[in-house]
């Protein structure tokens, strides 16, 4: 993932495609803050890559990361891409769904997205210029069962992420949502674990790499997309869900063997 800027403030970098993220944005001058509750996967990123500065912090915390992102731009200098990569997993079927977890769910995987650009997008605006990447998911916008607690915090990133891509366009920012399906990270083990996706997933050819997602963020951006969906088949499944619901439906029952 080439970036020409210096700074770069990367959430969920402690493992996963936050991790693989900050790798990507790492180099020789630049400034990678890495943010995440996990302090020890911070550590060792930042052992690993002498660009990376670990910030352990919680984004469900709005005043922690405001205080976060003042420690960078104060410690680094101005962060010129924003990568929202943080976000937790959780199955099951509704009525068995504690309604902690619902709010579990929404506060890392939208709220938490939410408290990192109100922080940084201002900031941004100021300068006149920046990249802010989201992501999201295709399940932002094809619902299955047994995630709607998931569905439910990617949908509402999605709605978030186009309307701050329109109002950032006036000032000069570009934002990004990546959209991937399934990626095989330790999240598709939950969701496997708890019954969300088939345990077939992984053979399935829609399952991606996390550097499948991670190296398409730049072409995106040098594109100028808004919405980027990684993997062959993603964006017709995102079609089919838009223009044949009915469809779509009866192809997740057999999926899922319903």
């Amino acid at each position: 993932m080439a970036f020409t800027g210096r700074v770069a403030l990367v959430t969920g970098a402690a493992s996963g495609m936050g991790r693989l993220a900050a790798q990507r944005l790492s180099g020789p001058g630049r400034s990678i803050a890495a943010v995440d509750v996990d302090a020890e996967g911070l550590a060792s990123l930042a052992a690993e890559e002498p660009s990376v500065t670990p910030y352990e912090c919680d984004i469900t915390d709005a005043g922690a990361v405001a205080d976060v992102v003042e420690n960078v731009e104060s410690e680094h200098g101005p962060v010129g891409r924003l990568c929202n990569i943080a976000g937790i997993g959780s199955g099951g079927p509704i009525l068995d769904t504690p309604l902690e977890t619902f709010h579990k769910v929404m506060d890392v995987n939208y709220f938490g997205m939410v408290h990192v650009c109100a922080a940084v997008a201002p900031l941004m605006v100021e300068r006149g210029g920046g990249e802010i990447v989201n992501l999201a998911s295709l399940a932002g916008w094809l619902p299955a069962p047994g995630m709607a607690s998931y569905n439910a915090s990617k949908f509402a990133a999605v709605a978030y992420t186009e309307v701050l891509a329109r109002e950032m366009k006036p000032h000069g920012i570009r934002v990004l949502c990546v959209c991937p399906p399934q990626v095989d990270t330790p999240m598709l083990d939950v969701f496997i674990e708890e019954g969300a996706v088939p345990p077939k997933t992984r053979e399935m050819k829609t399952t991606l790499q996390p550097s499948d997602v991670i190296d398409g963020i730049e072409p995106a951006l040098e594109a100028g997309k808004l919405f980027f969906f990684p993997g062959r088949g993603s964006t017709a499944m995102y079609r089919a869900r838009r223009y044949a619901p009915n469809l779509t439906w009866k192809a997740i029952r057999r999926a899922y063997d319903l």
